[in-house]
């Protein structure tokens, strides 16, 4: 999972600088050419020209007409900022572009669009000046203008940011090509709270997350994660901040569905308060309806952000050393509060598949024996090759003992082609079947993961296994009479997950784990979302 998030935000660095004005119905600023190139852009200083916004808005970029023929030499580096107006000139900071772009001078960068990603902040109508915000080595970039004098610029150091106040400046000739794309109220759809708690938090520690959780009433597609923070818990510094999403069992975070990273430029410290975003998303982003968590992982230094909220209960916190949300939320430790953060998303047509066994057999096994794996291999529909495995599911009852709890896990394995090895992908939480219990489908909560199937190679593609501990003898799962393709062996449990290597019938080195045969086909199953129909 961290080597597919570094190589999103690699992907997404390379995108942030757009060279092109994407096609998006929305946006309010100025989307003609001015026929005026301005002078190459002095370092340390920011300027733009005042817009009207008429409608509710989210923004979704920043766009700049700009190019890198001023004259100067090196490279320049550019952010753009949106700011409210007050009495016709620009006051606090709604927003900044959390990543740098760099124009270079030698060869010279042609003229064109430039759209920035910025944080998913909403908007009342009403008047906003965009700023060009500069660094680097000066004399390099260039912006167009022509038209009514509508230009207003101060100094301001590059290296910490746009001022949270625009502090006061000087105005100047013509309007500048800059404007917003944004999503329009009908168009921004979000889960989880859009209005800002009036509470504030004590300063994040380091290490930790905490969440609360919200209700997704239709099948989406994510966009993107959001909170609501300020940096006012330190006076130097920044704080690490990522967003997860996390299933919800039986009222609790449980595994983890997709992440990202709040990009640094809005952490730091003496930050007004403001919605930040991690648009860079690792994980599975088609969601069915249901309850969620999102959480906000927060790494060292501690005590620079701090978040709001309003209420009281929702709130669970967990240790989570590490740069992102654990996969499985952990124990959790209540509190008071809803967090101010939510999901921005698009409707969509999420279809859920499976494989394996989805028939409840009639015929149950014994009762479960601690320290024990076993399970069997399915094939995925032959019209799958790639997708997300978003839960796995057994058939099974607790009436293998009179009394006490057996806990159980389900992992998911997946075979080397012509190799009796089979390697891990990804285990459930620990789901605890407590005597009595009723024949019925479990579900095992796991992180979402992505798996890849290729129906060429002969071997048996996955296995599903279901490992048991103590105590034994309460739990008890369904199969079939056929001679089907049960394998198991004797294993040590624990709530860390099971081994991450399995063979079959070959015992490649001494202590490995050896899965023999049986019969019988157990009622198991995976479900997934395959990418073809979501992506």
């Amino acid at each position: 999972m961290k080597s597919l998030v570094r190589l999103i935000a690699i992907v997404l660095c390379g995108l942030l600088m757009t060279a092109f004005a994407p096609a998006h119905a929305a946006s309010f600023g100025r989307t003609t050419v001015g026929v005026t190139a301005s002078a190459g852009l002095r370092a340390d200083f920011k300027r733009g020209s005042k817009f009207v916004l008429t409608e509710k808005a989210v923004v979704t970029n920043l766009c700049a007409y700009l190019d890198g023929k001023g004259g100067g030499t090196g490279s320049q580096a550019v952010r753009l900022a949106l700011y409210r107006d007050r009495n016709g000139v620009p006051a606090e900071q709604v927003l900044e572009t959390d990543e740098e772009t760099q124009l270079s001078g030698v060869p010279n960068e042609p003229a064109r669009w430039y759209c920035l990603i910025a944080s998913k902040a909403p908007l009342d109508a009403g008047n906003y000046w965009i700023m060009i915000h500069t660094g680097g080595d000066p004399g390099i970039i260039r912006y167009f203008y022509d038209g009514a004098s509508n230009w207003y610029g101060n100094a301001d150091t590059f290296a910490d940011g746009a001022s949270d106040a625009f502090g006061t400046g000087a105005t100047g000739d013509g309007t500048l090509s800059l404007y917003v794309q944004y999503l329009t109220e009908s168009e921004a759809h979000f889960a989880g709270p859009t209005t800002v708690g009036a509470r504030v938090s004590s300063p994040m520690s380091a290490q930790q997350k905490r969440g609360s959780s919200f209700v997704l009433t239709e099948e989406a597609k994510l966009t993107s994660l959001n909170a609501y923070v300020d940096g006012q818990g330190g006076s130097m510094g920044t704080q690490p901040l990522s967003i997860g999403l996390y299933t919800d069992v039986n009222g609790e975070p449980s595994a983890l569905v997709a992440w990202g990273p709040v990009y640094s430029g809005s952490l730091r410290a003496g930050r007004t308060a403001r919605w930040v975003s991690s648009f860079s998303i690792a994980g599975n982003t088609s969601l069915m309806p249901g309850r969620y968590w999102i959480v906000l992982h927060t790494g060292g230094p501690a005590g620079v952000l701090r978040y709001y909220m309003t209420g009281t209960g929702n709130w669970r916190g967990s240790a989570n050393a590490g740069t992102e949300p654990s996969p499985l939320f952990g124990t959790a430790s209540p509190g008071d509060g809803t967090i101010t953060a939510n999901v921005l998303y698009t409707p969509a047509n999420v279809l859920h598949h499976t494989f394996g066994r989805t028939t409840p057999d009639a015929t149950p096994s014994g009762p479960l024996s601690a320290n024990y794996i076993r399970g069997a291999d399915f094939f995925p529909d032959h019209s799958f090759t790639e997708g997300w495995v978003t839960a796995l599911w057994a058939y099974m009852d607790g009436n293998g003992g009179a009394s006490g709890s057996q806990k159980v896990q389900l992992a998911l394995y997946k075979n080397m082609s012509f190799e009796p090895q089979m390697n891990l992908v990804v285990h459930s939480e620990e789901v605890t079947i407590p005597a009595g219990m009723a024949p019925g489908w479990v579900r095992f909560a796991i992180p979402h993961t992505r798996i890849f199937y290729d129906e060429s190679e002969s071997f048996g593609q996955f296995n599903i296994m279901m490992a048991s501990g103590g105590t034994q003898g309460v739990a008890r799962y369904y199969l079939s009479n056929d001679p089907g393709g049960w394998v198991g062996a004797p294993h040590g449990y624990s709530s860390a997950g099971p081994s991450h290597t399995l063979y079959r019938g070959y015992e490649p080195y001494p202590g490995a784990i050896v899965l023999m045969p049986g019969n019988g086909t157990p009622s198991l199953y995976a479900e997934f979302v395959n990418t073809a129909e979501t992506d």
